[in-house]
C-alpha cells in the first residue's frame, strides 16, 4: 500500500494500490452496492471519494437520475475520479474538502458515505452529528487494522511482526490504523434511530486468484516498510518463496466493519 502525502500532509494509499484492492474484494463491493441500490437514493455523496472507484461501482447499480458527489482532500485523486466519471450518464460533480476539519462544507443528500474515512478524522463523531442533521441515510465501512492476516505463518514470527507494526503506527497523529473501535463507539452513540451494524470477512487461500496478487503484495510492501529490521526480513522470508512459487499454501484475511444508519 504505497503512500502519496495530502496538501495537509496526512498519508494518502496510492491510487495503483487502491486499484488493487478494489480489483480483489470485487465480489464484496458488488454485493454491497446492491445492497445500497435497494435504498433508493437520489443522491450520494462520497465523502473521501478518493479516485472514484466506489462511485464507479454504484454507478452500475443506480439509476442514472441518481445524483453523485465526491468529496476528497486530495486534488490529484478528485483529478482521477473526474477522469473516471467522464462515461457516466448521470449528474456528477467532485469537490475539495478538508472533511477533518470542526464543520466542513458537506452537501446534503439521500445517502452518505463513509468508506475507510475515519483513520484520518481527529472526531469522527462530529462528522457523525453532521451527518445525522443532513443526511436521511449513511453508509459506514472500515477495516480493522489488527485482523489482516497473512498465512499459514509461525505465531511466533507473526507476533514479532505485528507488534512492530503496532509500535511504529499507533502512536501517528496523522492516521490511525487501528481505528475500528473508536469508529464502533461513535457509530453506538451516533444520533440516528436505526442502526444496522455487521462485519464482512474478506478471505481469499491458494492458489489465490490474479486480482488478489497485487493487492496482498501492496499491502506486504506497506507494513514492510514500518516494521524494524528482524521483523520486516520475518515477513520477507515468508513472503518472497511464495512470490517465487504460487503453489505454496497461502492464505490472506481481511475484516470490515460494515454499518448503514439511518
Amino acid at each position: 500500500m504505497l503512500e502519496t502525502r495530502s496538501p495537509s500532509g496526512r498519508p494518502l494509499a496510492s491510487g495503483a494500490w487502491l486499484d488493487a484492492h478494489h480489483r480483489a474484494k470485487l465480489p464484496e463491493r458488488t454485493a454491497f452496492c446492491r445492497r445500497l441500490s435497494a435504498l433508493r437514493p437520489r443522491r450520494v455523496v462520497d465523502l473521501g471519494c478518493g479516485t472514484g472507484l466506489w462511485l464507479s461501482e454504484l454507478d452500475k447499480h443506480l439509476p442514472s437520475t441518481c445524483e453523485f458527489i465526491g468529496v476528497d482532500a486530495d486534488q490529484s485523486a478528485l483529478a482521477e475520479a473526474e477522469r473516471r466519471s467522464a462515461g457516466w450518464s448521470r449528474p456528477v460533480r467532485f469537490h475539495l474538502a478538508d472533511l477533518g476539519i470542526a464543520r466542513p462544507a458537506i452537501p446534503e443528500a439521500d445517502l452518505s458515505l463513509l468508506f475507510n474515512l475515519s483513520p484520518y478524522l481527529p472526531r469522527v463523531d462530529a462528522l457523525l452529528a453532521v451527518l445525522a442533521d443532513q443526511a436521511q441515510q449513511v453508509a459506514v465501512r472500515q477495516y480493522d487494522g489488527a485482523a489482516v492476516r497473512f498465512g499459514p505463518m509461525r505465531p511466533e514470527h507473526r507476533a514479532t511482526i505485528e507488534d512492530s507494526l503496532s509500535a511504529a503506527v499507533s502512536s501517528s497523529d496523522q492516521f490511525r490504523h487501528y481505528d475500528l473501535d473508536r469508529l464502533y463507539a461513535a457509530l453506538a452513540s451516533a444520533p440516528f434511530s436505526e442502526r444496522d451494524i455487521s462485519f464482512e470477512l474478506f478471505a481469499r487461500r491458494g492458489p489465490l486468484p490474479d486480482e488478489c496478487w497485487d493487492y496482498i503484495a501492496g499491502t506486504i510492501e506497506w507494513t514492510s516498510q514500518y516494521l524494524s529490521p528482524a521483523a520486516r526480513e520475518l515477513l520477507q522470508d515468508w513472503w518472497q518463496p511464495r512470490v517465487n512459487d504460487p503453489a505454496l499454501p497461502i492464505y490472506f484475511t481481511e475484516l470490515d466493519l460494515v454499518a448503514v444508519l439511518s
